[in-house]
């Protein structure tokens, strides 16, 4: 996390409960009411991770609702 800080409002998120921290990569942010998506915070920006990402148009939906608050 030092050389990819984790983004506010992911934090922000997690707070709400809309988000769950990954213990064990703690700047992985599963979406909660997805099964295995996740987000990242990407040079100072957030998005989905690769390793987890949405797979459909309505978990993109999902996903790209909660980005937007970040911006």
């Amino acid at each position: 996390t030092e050389k990819n800080p984790i983004h506010p409002y992911l934090l922000e998120l997690a707070e709400q409960g809309k988000i769950k921290q990954w213990t064990r990569n703690p700047h992985i942010f599963f979406v909660t009411e997805l099964d295995k998506v996740a987000l990242t915070t990407f040079e100072g920006k957030i998005g989905v991770n690769r390793r987890f990402p949405a797979k459909t148009a309505a978990e993109w939906a999902v996903c790209n609702e909660l980005i937007a608050g970040g911006k």
